[in-house]
């Protein structure tokens, strides 16, 4: 889902119905595999399976050095993956806030207010790839060189210092899953479809749309209220763990002195 955006982008004809067709079959593409991989891990260890099915293997076991071998390749071949659309991702956001700067400064010179566009609600939905051809960009970059390597090394760099010390992926996805996952998955959506309420005609009538507001407010109230919950005891728990295994490490010399 990191990538869906380039994905779009890079599209021949960039339309709607294109980009769908691409989701749904990486998504059944991707449910495939991992009900393969978790049916026959369950299959093969039954209630004993751990949550890295690599840690069920012997440690001189061949296969086991395949797998790991595996891992570490996909694990390597996915950092450039993910960090390229964060970084057009970064870069995209930078851009929009200086045209919306750009905007405001001459909307305060001529006097004259800004037009809300919604390009996704224009979007063509035509099958026919022939009425929407697809735009030349411009080959020059924007950003300077230096500021790219800076970029990119700030996020490898952070990658690679949470990496060293998170106790384990598990912290991270529950962390992540409180966080970043209802913000994603929830939060935006609901925002973003009441910023287009008032555009489309999906109501008739103006009592109803306001009572659909108010409902999805009050579901955004309660998504940031668990959310909130969630990722404090998710930090609560990473506060046990770096404060535990302090603790263990400096509880032996009083323990030995008593």
């Amino acid at each position: 889902h990191v990538n869906i955006f380039s994905i779009y982008s890079s599209l021949q004809y960039p339309l709607v119905t294109r980009m769908k067709k691409v989701t749904q079959r990486a998504v059944v593409l991707e449910v495939t595999l991992y009900l393969c991989v978790a049916t026959s891990g369950y299959l093969l260890f039954h209630d004993e399976t751990s949550g890295n099915i690599l840690d069920n293997f012997a440690a001189d076991d061949i296969l086991l050095t395949i797998g790991k071998a595996s891992v570490a390749t996909a694990l390597t071949a996915s950092l450039p993956l993910c960090l390229h659309p964060a970084r057009e991702n970064l870069y995209a956001l930078l851009d929009k806030i200086q045209n919306l700067k750009s905007a405001s400064r001459a909307n305060q010179i001529t006097g004259m207010g800004t037009q809300i566009s919604t390009p996704l609600l224009n979007a063509p939905q035509s099958r026919t790839p022939g009425r929407t051809p697809r735009v030349a960009k411009s080959s020059k970059p924007k950003y300077s060189f230096c500021f790219h390597v800076f970029v990119t090394l700030s996020m490898m760099g952070g990658a690679l210092y949470l990496a060293l010390n998170v106790p384990g992926v598990s912290v991270v996805f529950s962390f992540l899953g409180a966080t970043a996952c209802v913000i994603i998955c929830y939060a935006l959506p609901i925002m973003m479809y009441i910023s287009v309420l008032d555009h489309r005609s999906v109501l008739s009538s103006r009592s109803a749309i306001l009572a659909q507001k108010f409902l999805l407010w009050m579901l955004l109230a309660v998504l940031v209220i668990v959310g909130a919950i969630s990722a404090s005891d998710s930090a609560m728990q990473i506060a046990k763990m770096i404060s535990g295994s302090g603790g263990k490490s400096t509880s032996g010399p009083s323990n030995s002195s008593k």
